[in-house]
């Protein structure tokens, strides 16, 4: 027994820790311990603050994503991690500055311009165009758009092209006007409406065509009129037209150039005396075709004859929609003077057409009046007459070879061939 014991001591003494159930840690153990320690919250706040930053990002919002990026930095200093998690950041940064240019280039290439000036419509066209250009020079990874962008761009640089053409033009259109060139103006007018149909390129053409009317004749403007009795809104273009029917004293003229016979009720080849400013009547439809080929212009259409009775608001007499037969030259009294009652007189100041004699026109399905008949218009002066005669929409179809003394006719010319 006391063999053992002695054994027992001697293990023990030899034996470091031997015999011991503990030991307190030396003071380096602590503080190898308390950095490790100190390390791994380190290291889980900075994982945290990755992880946030990324989670951050994905929802776009990149500001608060940078704020933990860089809480994780203080922390950790430069790592391959944080720099993962910056290069995602700044992914991010560049695909919602992506978004951004795409959704203003959309706004700039759909941007409406019908109410900018032509200036103001060129500069946004240019802006377009451009922006189109540098987004795809820029953003080559986006495959999904480039299709609908590149189609933009040519689009706008297509429109850009059209613009300056027209904006030139429009310049040339109005230096002419101001210098009384108008044959010209008109030319810059069309090449300018070739390019970009514009209401206020048309308004300098009519200015121009309007100072080009003949002697004698009434512009009628290009536009819509209210036709028929049933008010059918119908478009016509720019024509000029007689203020006044065709007189003896013109007719005589055609007659003495050409050889053409005068009337039948002319007494010895001459006019019937006093009646030289009297509308010319006992023509047919071949005389009058012969006049004005011979004056260089036309006979008008039904279209355009109403046209110029009735304005563009649709009314029953060329004064009004109120029968007044003090207007015009009605009655049993023969015909007058042309102009003579100026108060039968339409919205664009052309005279007789409610009274004095009844007009040919040329019906629409024969405008060159080479095989039907004409229709006469408007009222004239009879023992027999009806103020339904005068309406503006009233029409009488003839045959080829009638004349009577109610009966007589004005021309027209397409404004765009000039007089």
């Amino acid at each position: 027994m006391r063999r053992a014991l002695a054994i027992l001591a001697l293990a023990t003494l030899l034996l470091p820790g031997c015999g011991r159930s503990d030991r307190s840690p030396s003071p380096a153990e602590r503080a190898r311990a308390a950095r490790d320690a100190a390390a791994r919250k380190r290291a889980e706040a900075a994982r945290k603050n990755l992880d946030r930053a990324r989670a951050l990002a994905r929802r776009g919002d990149t500001e608060k994503a940078w704020a933990a990026w860089r809480a994780a930095r203080e922390i950790t200093g430069e790592t391959p991690e944080l720099a993962r998690t910056a290069d995602a950041i700044r992914k991010v940064e560049r695909e919602a500055r992506r978004k951004d240019e795409y959704r203003r280039l959309l706004d700039l290439l759909n941007r409406d311009t019908k109410a900018a000036t032509p200036k103001e419509r060129l500069e946004i066209l240019a802006r377009a165009a451009e922006a189109a250009r540098e987004y795809l020079e820029n953003h080559p990874e986006d495959t999904e758009h480039r299709e609908e962008i590149e189609a933009g761009r040519r689009y706008a640089e297509r429109e850009l092209s059209l613009h300056r053409a027209y904006v030139e033009a429009l310049a040339e259109a109005r230096a002419h006007l101001a210098a009384g060139r108008y044959r010209k103006c008109i030319e810059a007018c069309n090449r300018a409406l070739g390019k970009l149909d514009d209401r206020g390129v048309r308004e300098i053409k009519e200015r121009a065509l309007r100072a080009l009317t003949p002697e004698g004749m009434v512009f009628i403007p290009e536009g819509f009129f209210l036709a028929g009795r049933d008010r059918v809104r119908t478009w016509l273009p720019a024509f000029y037209i007689d203020r006044t029917e065709v007189t003896n004293a013109r007719y005589a003229a055609f007659c003495r150039a050409t050889g053409h016979p005068v009337p039948r009720h002319w007494i010895q080849g001459r006019i019937p005396r006093g009646r030289e400013n009297h509308p010319v009547v006992h023509v047919t439809l071949e005389d009058a075709l012969a006049f004005a080929a011979w004056a260089k212009r036309r006979l008008p259409t039904e279209l355009q004859w109403e046209r110029a009775a009735r304005g563009t608001d649709g009314r029953a007499y060329p004064w009004g929609d109120r029968w007044d037969p003090a207007k015009g030259n009605f009655g049993p009294r023969g015909t007058q003077p042309v102009g003579s009652r100026p108060l039968d007189r339409s919205p664009d100041g052309v005279l007789d057409m409610g009274g004095n004699v009844m007009e040919m026109t040329l019906p629409p399905d024969d405008p060159g009046g080479k095989h039907s008949g004409p229709v006469m218009r408007g009222g004239h002066w009879s023992d027999d007459f009806h103020p339904s005669y005068a309406l503006t929409y009233a029409r009488y179809p003839v045959d080829r070879a009638h004349q009577d003394s109610g009966s007589g006719f004005r021309c027209v010319l397409p404004a765009e061939s000039g007089p």
